[in-house]
């Protein structure tokens, strides 16, 4: 719930984390135009992290999150380069309109078990190449 997610927001805060990933399933069963901006209210001063787990509507998710306070949209490699673009533009849009509130866009790519490094290491530079900073590489079945 949105009460929960806050209360462990504020106890990591307390514990010295320095970003709050609001996570999907908060995002998705509370709704992004809720969460991320309750979370903006009570933490003004944090960098606040949607792990949104997208696959399409990169631009739209980005412009929701960005709108209601939140610097950092996390998305999935696996959505391609159109889709890192348009999340790339619309955070390139809001950090034009309010460049006091930093924003960012991160990339998960995730590689199966029986992936290589060379598939991982081919998606990073397409993301970095379509602006995307940083890039995550999880192996799945791997914490």
């Amino acid at each position: 719930t949105l009460e929960q997610g806050l209360s462990v927001a504020a106890a990591g805060l307390a514990g010295g984390v320095d970003i709050i990933e609001m996570g999907t399933p908060l995002l998705k069963n509370q709704g992004v135009a809720n969460v991320v901006p309750a979370f903006r209210r009570r933490f003004p001063d944090a960098l606040l992290l949607a792990d949104m787990k997208t696959m399409d509507g990169g631009g739209f998710e980005a412009r929701a999150v960005y709108a209601g306070g939140g610097n950092i949209v996390d998305f999935l490699a696996l959505a391609g380069v159109d889709t890192a673009k348009a999340v790339c533009a619309v955070r390139d849009e809001f950090r034009r309109n309010d460049p006091a509130l930093p924003r960012l866009v991160f990339a998960d790519i995730m590689v199966p078990q029986t992936g290589t490094t060379e598939q991982a290491a081919d998606v990073a530079r397409r993301m970095l190449d379509a602006g995307v900073v940083p890039v995550r590489v999880e192996v799945l079945g791997h914490p």
